[in-house]
């Protein structure tokens, strides 16, 4: 079995076959489904499938923190672990290591395993992120931050008034 035959088949480049058995989420639904529906016919492995479509159908979403040891971030992984818990949905977490991390290549990485991620820092403002973002590709809602030039979901904090609130109690 080889990825040309599939190629040919499905009336694909063999790189779009590549891409659709290596997982990559930049191909069209309809397509990777053709592809996936010829490559079954010729009884390429199911395993490999199944991985092929881990981006589609594996309710994972990838909650993404700028630093994991602060006791504000604990809190927060508590509650949202425990709301996701009453869905169908699991919960992944990552860390850009306190900024350590290239971004925008850990978001594209994690894309792989995940149907969608919450992005919660803000300090994160790569332009690497931004471009991510303005591409749409990706379900994704921002927490705490702005990227003014790309449209994204996003929830922000009013620390000023939080500040307030918490110097008159």
């Amino acid at each position: 079995m080889s990825v040309k035959l599939i190629a040919e088949k499905a009336g694909v480049s063999t790189a779009t076959v590549s891409r659709i058995l290596n997982g990559a989420g930049n191909v069209k639904s309809e397509t990777r489904e053709h592809v996936l529906n010829i490559a079954r016919e010729l009884g390429y492995d199911e395993f490999v499938m199944k991985k092929s479509r881990l981006l589609s159908d594996n309710n994972v979403i990838t909650l993404m923190l700028h630093d994991v040891h602060k006791p504000f971030y604990t809190q927060l992984l508590y509650h949202f672990q425990d709301y996701i818990r009453g869905t169908d949905y699991r919960l992944m977490i990552a860390s850009t290591l306190d900024g350590r991390t290239d971004t925008g290549e850990f978001i594209r990485e994690m894309f792989r395993f995940s149907s969608g991620i919450i992005l919660f820092s803000s300090f994160m403002s790569d332009k690497s992120i931004t471009g991510l973002l303005r591409q749409n590709q990706y379900p994704m809602v921002v927490i705490d931050n702005q990227f003014n030039d790309a449209p994204v979901s996003t929830l922000m904090v009013d620390n000023r008034a939080a500040s307030e609130q918490v110097v008159q109690y």
